[in-house]
Parts: C-alpha cells; sequence; structure tokens
C-alpha cells in the first residue's frame, strides 16, 4: 500500500535586494512559464510536487513566517544558538 504524506515545502530565487522591479518581474514570469510547461509540470507530478508560484510580497510573507516559525521551535526546544 502506497503511503501518502502531506510535506509541505518551498524554494525561491533570492535575488539581491536593489535589483530592479522590472528584472524581478521578467524573471517571475519567465519562472511562472517554465512551470506551467507541460513537461515541466508532468515532471513534477512524479515527484508529487503541485508548482504554486506566489507573488513577490506572498512570497516574502511565506519566508518571514517560516523563519519567526523556526525561530520559535528552536527556543521552546532550547537548542542553543
Amino acid at each position: 500500500m502506497p503511503c501518502r504524506l502531506a510535506c509541505p515545502f518551498f524554494s525561491g530565487l533570492y535575488l539581491p535586494a536593489r535589483t530592479p522591479h522590472e528584472i524581478v518581474e521578467k524573471l517571475r514570469g519567465e519562472i511562472a512559464k517554465a512551470l506551467a510547461a507541460a513537461a515541466v509540470l508532468e515532471r513534477l507530478a512524479t515527484l508529487g510536487v503541485e508548482p504554486m508560484p506566489p507573488s513577490q510580497a506572498q512570497f516574502a510573507t511565506l519566508v518571514r513566517d517560516d523563519v519567526a516559525a523556526n525561530i520559535a521551535l528552536v527556543k521552546a526546544a532550547k537548542i542553543p544558538t
């Protein structure tokens, strides 16, 4: 019997802080196109991955929330830093 686990993760592309907005949007658009390609979707599906490219603001919030959650986890577990 196959075992299916939900294991949320995210990955992203980070650019220098002062990268012009036009470049950020161009790159985001090209990545979105690549993630929408049938061959890419098929391959990702075989890995159990469903792409959900967020906006720049959504990704910033996701990263900020993830860092905060991990900081809280480290403190609760009393892991020395």
